[in-house]
This record gives structure tokens, C-alpha cells and sequence, in this order.
């Protein structure tokens, strides 16, 4: 059986961790055997290698499990006597072997019983404090793979939009994915519309090529600025941008009015679609490291 080694680990851009559910099987799976001791050794003659491997394991399992989790207190204080009584437990099998060559365990030996003992102690404290843990299940929402909406929402954009949003847009974006997975819709509408507008903003620069790139005052400034041009791509731009307007983000922004997760889908779709449509005018982003490669490349003599 392939020995899980990680307990969790911590999620891109937001302050949770993804735990390993086979991390704790596989303790269990250790551990219990270590509290029947005396059961098994009546009915299947366990021999001792095998009790001995169990603890070996158990013992890497229960220290990855206090450093994953160091504000467990009961269970940290009730782990560090148990990893003692693993290796009292190991170093008197250890002399037991030298002194005789057994192959197999009864119930009357003292340092098997001791072992069962506080493994059976243990076991108490942990099922107590696992069942307070804070975790928590994240249905999915939609389509939406849970690990996309709480970290990386910006994925459900094409990967040559993606290209074309700075990281403050990415974030709202993100927001956006976040609040969607605790079902907060109308904040995960707000948070898209906003970076909708940045979008707005850049595409307003680069294709009215204003002399201030100070923001408007409103969408229908920024709108009516997209009139003047006469590109067929512009309005479509305009099309969809006067729609949302209308339908999406002046309501949105009314305090009165609560999304629901059907109303969102319709909010984000549409904000979706011109992000995507916008950003095909826009220049590429150039990530830190290309930036700071170019300039390696540029100062190199």
C-alpha cells in the first residue's frame, strides 16, 4: 500500500489548505491494529514484525500529523507521550529479540499489553479532536471545479484572455470565484463586474488613445467614448457593454438587490464574454520573470 506522506497542503492565493483524506486512513489503518493486540494475537498468532511495522508507521504518521496540526493541544500533548511509549516500545523489541528469538507474541507479554494500552489511549484523544477539527466540504458549484473557485477563477477565462489582465484584475476575478464557492452571489457579481470595468478601462486606453488615462466617471462615459469609433469589433464591444450596463451592473450596485445563483450565472457569463472580447485589443501582460529575463538580456555585454 502506498504510504501517504503530505497531511495537507496549503492553496494557491487564499489562506486554506487542501487536506489529504488518505493520510488519515492510513493512520488508521496503523493505529488500530496497534489497540487489538491482544484480540488478534487469540485468533491469528499476529507475529511481532508486523506489530513492530505498524508502530514504525504509526510513529512517522502521528509526527507529520502534529506538525500539520500544531493547534490540536490535546491531542499534541497526548502524540508526544504516545511517540515515547513507541520507542520504549521499539527499544525493549528490539533487547526482546536479542535476548530471545521469538516468532510469535501471546497475550501475557507486558510490553505488548503497554503498547495496546496507549494506543487505545491515544486513539480516544485523536477521534475526539478530529471530530472538532474545522474542516469542511465546498460543494461545487456548477461546472466549477472547487479547487478553481477558491484559488485560480481567472482559469475559466481562455488562456489567451488570461494573458492580456494584470494581476489587480486577476484578483478580482478571483474574489469573484471565492465568494462564489461560499454561495455569497451577489458579492462574487460585484467582484466581476469590477473587473469588468478594468477591463473597460484598458480597452478604453488602447483603443481611444485618450491624452488622460485618468478613469471616467461612469460606463456611459466610457460608452459614449466607444461611439466615436467606428470599428465593427468596437460595437460589438459597445453592444455588450450597454447591455450589461442596463441588465447587470447598475442593478448590482442597488443595495436592494440580491443575486441569486441563477441570476449570477447570467451576470458572469456576460461579464465573461467581454472580458474575453475586450481583451483581444489589449497587449499582453509580461510576467515578472519575462521581465526580469529581458532585462537580464538587455544589460548582458
Amino acid at each position: 500500500m502506498l504510504e501517504e506522506k503530505w497531511v495537507s497542503v496549503p492553496l494557491e492565493n487564499v489562506d486554506m489548505k487542501k487536506l489529504n483524506l488518505n493520510f488519515f486512513y492510513q493512520l488508521g489503518s496503523h493505529l488500530v491494529p496497534l489497540t487489538n493486540i491482544t484480540t488478534l494475537t487469540e485468533v491469528d498468532k499476529v507475529v511481532e514484525m508486523d506489530i513492530d511495522w505498524h508502530c514504525r508507521q504509526v510513529k512517522s504518521s502521528v509526527q507529520l500529523l502534529i506538525i500539520a496540526f500544531p493547534d490540536l493541544p490535546v491531542c499534541k500533548s497526548a502524540a508526544q507521550s504516545f511517540l515515547d511509549l513507541l520507542d520504549t516500545h521499539s527499544r525493549w523489541y528490539t533487547e526482546r529479540l536479542t535476548v530471545k528469538d521469538k516468532e510469535k507474541i501471546s497475550s501475557s507479554n507486558t510490553g505488548f499489553y503497554f503498547l495496546e494500552e496507549g494506543a487505545k489511549a491515544f486513539e480516544s484523544i485523536l477521534l475526539e479532536e478530529l471530530q472538532n477539527l474545522q474542516a469542511f466540504h465546498i460543494t461545487p458549484k456548477r461546472a466549477y471545479d472547487t479547487l478553481i473557485l477558491l484559488s485560480r477563477f481567472e482559469k475559466t477565462l481562455s488562456n489567451a484572455a488570461q494573458c492580456k489582465i494584470d494581476k489587480d484584475i486577476r484578483e478580482e476575478i478571483r474574489q469573484s470565484g471565492k465568494c462564489l464557492a461560499f454561495e455569497c452571489y451577489t458579492a462574487s457579481g460585484f467582484h466581476i463586474m469590477r473587473a469588468t470595468e478594468a477591463v473597460l478601462h484598458q480597452y478604453y486606453i488602447v483603443v481611444c488613445k485618450p491624452e488622460s488615462q485618468a478613469p471616467l466617471q461612469n460606463w456611459g462615459a466610457y460608452i459614449s467614448a466607444l461611439c466615436k469609433i467606428g470599428d465593427d469589433d468596437v460595437k460589438k464591444v459597445i453592444a455588450l457593454l450597454q447591455q450589461i450596463k442596463d441588465i447587470d451592473r447598475n442593478p448590482i450596485m442597488h443595495p436592494a438587490w440580491v443575486l441569486t445563483e441563477d441570476e449570477f450565472t447570467k451576470v458572469f457569463d456576460s461579464a465573461k464574454a467581454a472580458i474575453e472580447v475586450m481583451a483581444k485589443r489589449l497587449p499582453e501582460v509580461k510576467s515578472k520573470k519575462k521581465r526580469e529575463y529581458k532585462k537580464r538580456i538587455q544589460t548582458k555585454p
